[in-house]
Order: C-alpha cells, then sequence, then structure tokens
C-alpha cells in the first residue's frame, strides 16, 4: 500500500466488542483488540493515505451459524434469529456490501471508524 500510494484495510471483530460474550471472554478481549488496532493503525496511516475501519456485525447467516444449529433447539434457533431487531439474521452479501462503500471513494472520510453492522443490537 505505501508503494502504491494509499489503500484500505476494514477489520472485522463482532458486536461482541460492545457487549461482551459470556461463553468467550477470550474472543471478547480479541475483539476488543481489533478494535484498539483499527484506532491506532488508522491515526498512525491518515498521513499515509491508508484508511483503517472496522465493521462489527452481529448475527449473519455464515457457518458458523449452520455449524452451532445442531446444538441448538429449534426453539433457541428461532431466537437466535428473531432476537435481531430486524427479526432476521444478518447476509454476508449485506456485511460485503458495506466493506465495498469503506473501500469506495464515497467514504474517503472515514478513518477509524467502526460500524455497528449488527441490525440495532448496540446503539451509542
Amino acid at each position: 500500500m505505501l508503494d502504491r500510494g494509499g489503500g484500505v484495510i476494514v477489520n472485522v471483530p463482532s458486536e461482541s466488542t460492545y457487549k461482551g460474550n459470556v461463553a468467550g471472554p477470550g474472543y471478547t478481549a480479541s475483539k476488543n483488540g481489533v478494535l484498539g488496532l483499527t484506532a491506532v493503525a488508522a491515526l498512525q496511516n491518515a498521513d499515509k493515505n491508508i484508511r483503517i475501519n472496522a465493521i462489527a456485525p452481529g448475527n449473519v447467516n455464515t457457518g458458523i451459524i449452520e455449524r452451532g444449529r445442531p446444538y441448538l433447539t429449534d426453539e433457541q434457533a428461532r431466537w437466535m434469529e428473531t432476537v435481531q431487531p430486524i427479526g432476521r439474521l444478518g447476509e454476508p452479501e449485506e456485511i460485503a456490501e458495506i466493506v465495498v462503500w469503506l473501500c469506495s471513494d464515497s467514504a474517503l472520510l472515514v478513518n477509524g471508524a467502526t460500524i455497528a453492522a449488527n441490525t440495532g443490537w448496540h446503539t451509542a
């Protein structure tokens, strides 16, 4: 990126960054570390035309969700989907659209930010 004169990095922690994950303190700590790294790296590289941001997705319909389904009751699986403020899981393509936007010239002023793509679970 330095040789090319700039670029964009998008890190992906998770919504656990905001509220923790009772099942995995190490997971939550690592995601908070990603946010710290994003902030510091964004500041250190802004003058080099390198923007660094993060997206913190909530429950997204990915392989990790599918691998966990056999361990859930039907009620737990329904809850996981309907507890989302929009009433469904996010889709990977929806997260990808945010990544594309962050990498575009439309987001030139966005640097060091974290986008909570978690359907409203985290509000400031």
